[in-house]
């Protein structure tokens, strides 16, 4: 695969895209879902350290995606988490199983919403610049 930037290959060796001081990385893990998705493997490393990673990325039904196209769609999730936990942050809500801020794990959420600009700001990049990964 080649990769041009912000793209690179993360230590975890997967296309990956630095925001915010942490890495995110994607890889197809080869599995496709009973409704016939690709699944995707997604890790964010933390600076401070932390590890998220969950395997539950998936493309529409019955079609094959690019490392760009998945990344797009992890940070769109990713964005669409941030606003929520914005949203929901001075009500006693924040425990809404129903809102966005559910697709990630907690420990992220701190992070999310400190580099919500910046990961908005990539998303559009490489919506707006289609073709960095072949």
């Amino acid at each position: 695969m080649l990769l041009r930037h912000p793209f690179f290959i993360s230590s975890r060796l997967c296309a990956a895209v630095t925001i915010g001081g942490a890495t995110i990385s994607i890889e197809p893990n080869g599995d496709y879902s009973a409704d016939n998705r690709e699944v995707w493997t997604w890790y964010v490393d933390l600076a401070d350290g932390a590890e998220f990673s969950a395997s539950d990325l998936k493309t529409g039904c019955g079609a094959s995606a690019t490392a760009q196209e998945m990344m797009e769609t992890l940070l769109t999730f990713m964005g669409a988490c941030a606003e929520s936990i914005k949203y929901h942050t001075p009500r006693p809500m924040a425990t809404d199983d129903d809102s966005a801020m559910s697709l990630f794990p907690a420990g992220m959420h701190a992070w999310l919403t400190a580099n919500s600009d910046a990961i908005d700001m990539m998303c559009l990049d490489l919506e707006e610049n289609p073709a960095r990964t072949f």
